[in-house]
């Protein structure tokens, strides 16, 4: 007899979840889910996890072991604009050069890679490129043409670079730094750097520049700084710094 009641008790213990299971259900059934929770628009396993105590406090202790997931689960994820950007950054990796390294859509950097010419498929969009400490002697007219709207700082230091006549460089009117120190330019003639009209600093130090045409760097209205030194300068024409000296007399 102790064995019966003994087994009856356990048959009880074990039907009372289900019991009130049923009971949550059919409370559900005829009332409908409660406001907190039909607003919520969150997952079923964040709400069991909440702490309630509302009427339905025993339903939220009863299903909260039956709807644990192993990982969340019942709701859709949007894109957000921390993915996007990672997907944009992983695209231009994707396509960065093998002697290169692509920083987000910022900066393209090429140093110190012993490159002879500017590699071919540079991506586009990008707002600075860096080629210092390389071996370049030919800068391509094509060479930047893809970030020509983007581009504004060009490193090119460093380089054994002798000539630039200006296609090179002409298409990149957003350009506001440009870098040449320690090259072996010889010259700065007429239209070398006269198309970047957005120009802010030059850097053409330690090269061997021993003529600047005078009209070099007429309308560079907004060139603030412009390095000339360690070049072998012996005279420079009258006007060949007109454009900055009455920018900044009118300024």
């Amino acid at each position: 007899m102790t064995n019966q009641t003994g087994r009856l008790f356990t048959l009880v213990i074990k039907l009372v979840p289900a019991a009130l299971l049923c009971l949550s259900c059919a409370c559900f059934a005829a009332s409908g889910w409660p406001e907190s929770i039909a607003t919520s628009g969150r997952p079923l396993s964040q709400i069991a996890y909440r702490p309630n105590r509302d009427t339905f406090g025993i339903m939220t202790k009863v299903l909260t072991p039956l709807v644990r997931p192993s990982r969340p689960f019942l709701s859709a994820k949007v894109p957000s604009v921390l993915d996007r950007a990672y997907s944009s950054n992983h695209s231009s990796r994707q396509s960065c050069p093998s002697s290169c390294r692509c920083i987000r859509s910022y900066e393209i950097r090429c140093r110190f890679q012993q490159l002879d010419q500017v590699p071919r498929d540079l991506p586009s969009g990008f707002t600075k490129i860096n080629l210092s400490y390389n071996k370049l002697k030919v800068i391509p007219p094509e060479a930047f043409t893809k970030s020509k709207a983007t581009l504004r700082s060009l490193f090119l230091q460093s380089n054994e670079i002798e000539t630039l006549r200006g296609p090179e460089l002409a298409m990149l009117r957003n350009l506001e730094s440009l870098r040449l120190s320690w090259n072996q330019i010889s010259a700065i003639f007429k239209m070398t750097v006269r198309s970047l009209t957005g120009l802010t600093r030059l850097y053409l130090d330690h090269n061997k520049i021993n003529f600047i045409h005078p009209h070099a760097f007429r309308g560079l209205t907004k060139l603030k700084l412009l390095q000339l030194e360690g070049n072998k300068l012996s005279q420079l024409h009258p006007d060949t710094f007109v454009t900055i000296r009455f920018s900044k007399f009118f300024r």
